[in-house]
């Protein structure tokens, strides 16, 4: 019994070991992959190793109402939800497939689209897409008005890798994870979210609470139906026979 502090101690050494070899190398790849949401695909998966909760999800038209209501939405939120998905895909569908054909570099929007793997969910690689900056604020950008769709530089640093693994990748996730997670990524408060702070934080002391960030951000409502619709119709047009993602 008295090497078990001691066999501990030597487990915990060579896995901080192992794994700091692993990153190394990854960082030691280059920095081809910059504009990527930070931590890199590889590092990421070092730290996560509990399915994504939402995997087997799958993105038709006939799914949205099920979709919404998986990320978290309630009744007025998937309706609005889907009408906002319904009006995107009948007046802008060309426009998306225009996107899908064209962007500034398809290959890296084909890997954030169209991945089955254990690593970042499309749901959380599309937001480098399809979420713009205007000074401090970020805007879901609108099909109508953009032409081309390119990773957006704020994504950079975005720490949402490592948000999804802290409060979604976990044994019993909030049902409203992924809806709040894209809520602190839209309201610029990935800090707060990592942190755990309120009203990202403990839900079982009642720390996390979708009521106070609407309460805190008034409008985000509005962006996060905007994003999941959205991030829904391109995700359907990719995924169809002889898309992006097929």
């Amino acid at each position: 019994m008295r090497y078990r502090p001691l066999l501990a101690v030597i487990a915990t050494v060579c896995g901080a070991v192992l794994t700091g070899s692993l990153v190394k190398t990854e960082l030691s790849l280059g920095d081809d992959k910059q504009n990527r949401i930070a931590p890199t695909e590889a590092q990421h998966k070092l730290v996560s190793r509990i399915p994504d909760p939402l995997h087997a999800m799958h993105f038709l038209p006939a799914e949205r109402e099920a979709n919404f209501a998986a990320f978290g939405f309630d009744a007025d939120m998937v309706k609005a939800a889907e009408r906002e998905a319904r009006a995107i895909a009948e007046n802008h569908g060309g426009r998306i497939e225009q996107w899908l054909d064209t962007a500034e570099d398809r290959e890296e929007l084909q890997l954030d689209l169209c991945n089955t793997d254990n690593a970042l969910r499309p749901r959380y690689n599309a937001l480098r897409w399809l979420v713009s900056a205007q000074g401090e604020e970020r805007m879901v950008i609108t099909a109508g008005a953009t032409a081309q769709i390119k990773p957006a530089a704020w994504a950079a640093t975005s720490t949402v890798a490592e948000i999804y693994d802290r409060r979604e990748r976990v044994a019993s996730p909030p049902d409203d994870a992924s809806m709040m997670i894209i809520a602190a990524v839209l309201a610029s408060k990935e800090e707060s979210a990592l942190r755990g702070l309120q009203p990202w934080g403990n839900p079982s002391s009642g720390g996390w609470s979708w009521a106070e960030v609407k309460k805190r951000h008034p409008g985000i409502q509005a962006k996060v139906i905007n994003y999941f619709a959205l991030f829904h119709v391109v995700k359907e047009i990719s995924d169809v026979d002889g898309g992006l993602c097929r």
